[in-house]
């Protein structure tokens, strides 16, 4: 669903403040100007896929005006950090392999294909 930017940022808050998500930030000159910001979560190991705990990047944004500037390189570079500091077996995380930029930043960060997922619009049904 869309949400208004208030409803996700009130949302986002309320997720850090609880502990189900982590965040990193860079802010602006001005006190609450926040330019650029990156949101995780810790997925527990699973035995059933034989899978160790990893960080999940959940959303990395950087204000229009400062991108191209290393802020999201700094940003996944600390949540790598936090990774290996909690002795977690990765970080995965997902976007959209037709949008070449997301791609080429992904991978410039080192990031693979681990796995593929697949769509199939189907056209709207008749009433």
């Amino acid at each position: 669903p869309r949400l208004s930017p208030e409803a996700y940022t009130a949302s986002v808050a309320s997720d850090l403040a609880e502990g189900s998500y982590l965040g990193w930030g860079v802010v602006g000159e001005s006190p609450h100007s926040l330019i650029a910001y990156l949101t995780a979560r810790v997925t527990p190991a699973s035995a059933e896929f034989n899978q160790s705990s990893f960080l999940y990047i959940l959303d990395l944004d950087v204000h229009r005006e400062a991108r191209r500037t290393g802020l999201g390189t700094r940003l996944v570079a600390a949540a790598k950090a936090f990774a290996r500091s909690q002795g977690l077996g990765g970080v995965e995380v997902s976007w959209l392999s037709a949008d070449p930029t997301a791609s080429a930043f992904w991978r410039s960060q080192g990031f693979a294909q681990y796995i593929a997922r697949a769509r199939l619009p189907l056209p709207p049904s008749a009433k």
